[in-house]
């Protein structure tokens, strides 16, 4: 399987789980604010994805489906929840709500 191809699946199945229940998407939303601090090999790995608090859950993520194809977090920002991920080729936003972490 291509790496476009699973980030693909990869995001199929978790809007499936955000769908499913709102307290999933809470709990889901919830583990994407937690970060840790990122070793200099972190920051040099040409798939992993840091962020400005470290390495999180969504960067993990794309690091696990390679170059090329990112998976990104859009939020429901009234209710502070990821509405949806979808796969962004060679974008550089993953995270694009404003959640209080």
């Amino acid at each position: 399987m291509k790496d476009k191809e699973f980030a693909e699946e990869l995001v199929k199945r978790l809007n499936a789980l955000l769908s499913a229940h709102e307290d999933i998407r809470v709990d889901i939303s919830e583990l994407l604010k937690v970060s840790v601090p990122e070793s200099a090999a972190t920051l040099d790995h040409p798939s992993l994805v840091v962020g400005i608090n470290g390495l999180t859950t969504l960067g993990l993520l794309n690091g696990i489906v390679g170059e090329g194809s990112l998976i990104t977090a859009n939020c429901d920002e009234e209710k502070e929840t990821i509405s949806s991920f979808e796969v962004e080729e060679d974008g550089r936003l993953i995270f694009n709500c404003m959640i209080k972490v």
